[in-house]
């Protein structure tokens, strides 16, 4: 959700924080931040758990996760880098980008409630 609005809050920041020391702009930017990407660390944990359910080691699980993790980043970044800005402008690629994890969400969840 931060997504949808995080380039319009930033760009806020810095109109309002323009003038000030370059350490006061890192620490408003940090804080801004802070929530929304340790949301994004905090299901490693719990994936963890339920990946090594399957009779695989913690290792071998954590291994996989951050293969798959890495592998979708850099896809992401090739997609983003050197097609979708030929055509479009960074605030678009942040709206889909947060529109695809919308998605995501969605279909995790619904998968969710149908393993109960």
């Amino acid at each position: 959700m931060f997504g949808l609005f995080s380039v319009a809050a930033i760009r806020a920041l810095g109109d309002v924080l323009i003038d000030s020391h370059p350490a006061t702009l890192a620490a408003a930017n940090f804080l801004v931040l802070l929530v929304p990407t340790s949301m994004m660390g905090a299901p490693l944990p719990m994936l963890v758990a339920y990946v090594a359910k399957g009779g695989t080691s913690v290792g071998v699980s954590i291994g996989g996760l951050y293969f798959a993790n890495t592998l979708g980043a850099a896809i992401g970044c090739y997609i983003i880098g050197f097609l979708w800005l030929m055509h479009f402008d960074l605030p678009s690629a942040v709206n889909a980008a947060a529109m695809v994890n919308l998605a995501v969400a969605a279909i995790v969840a619904s998968m969710a409630r149908g393993l109960r």
